[in-house]
This record gives structure tokens, C-alpha cells and sequence, in this order.
């Protein structure tokens, strides 16, 4: 799945019209937002984050990541994600010199990790 960017305002307003239904596209899974305090986490059922704890006051400056899994009137997946906090967050994870650990990845998707 693709994920496609979108300010965080229009990336909510659309989820709140599909969950209202009549569009001829669902929500496949609830809008989630990362960076979440753990107690917030558990109020709302989800695990604790695996990563890291983003820096002191990341939230504050970048906000948070919201993600929003929708289906488009054909069933098709749509991965919308708040470009406030996705652009800044790809910009301080990429490293052009970055090597790929391909043999982390291949565990990771075997749930070795």
C-alpha cells in the first residue's frame, strides 16, 4: 500500500465522512496517531509502540503522525498520512548513505522481530 500525504485538517475531515458511510468508501482501519503517551495507548487498546520514544517536545514542534487505512468504492486500500509530521519525519530519517539491512528486514517480516 501506498501512503499518500495530506494536511492533517483534510486527512480527518475525509475519515470523518467515510466513518458517516454514503461515499462508496470505508474505513478499514481506525485513524491511529503515533508518538502517543503509552497511558493514551491503553486507553485506546493499542500495544506500545516498538520504536523508539520520539525526542522531548517532538510532538509539540512537529505534532503527530496521524494514519488513516480507508478503501476507495472498488475495495482498493488507501494509506492517508498527515504531511505536517510525515514530510519532517522522512526528511530527519533519510541518510543518502544509508545502507539497507536487508537480513533485519527479512526477519522483521517472518515476525522475528
Amino acid at each position: 500500500r501506498n501512503a499518500i500525504r495530506v494536511p492533517s485538517r483534510a486527512l480527518r475531515a475525509v475519515y470523518n465522512q467515510l466513518e458517516k458511510g454514503g461515499s462508496g468508501g470505508g474505513v478499514l482501519h481506525p485513524i491511529r496517531e503515533f508518538n502517543e503517551m503509552p497511558a493514551l495507548r491503553r486507553l485506546r487498546g493499542l500495544p506500545p509502540m516498538l520504536c523508539a520514544p520520539p525526542p522531548a517536545g517532538a510532538d509539540k514542534e512537529y505534532g503527530r503522525l496521524a494514519v488513516a487505512i480507508a478503501t476507495d468504492p472498488d475495495g482498493y486500500e488507501i494509506c492517508l498520512v498527515s504531511s505536517e509530521t510525515y514530510d519532517v519525519a522522512v526528511a530527519a530519517a533519510y541518510k543518502e548513505d544509508a545502507e539497507i539491512d536487508w537480513s533485519w528486514r527479512g526477519d522483521a517480516i517472518e515476525g522475528k522481530r
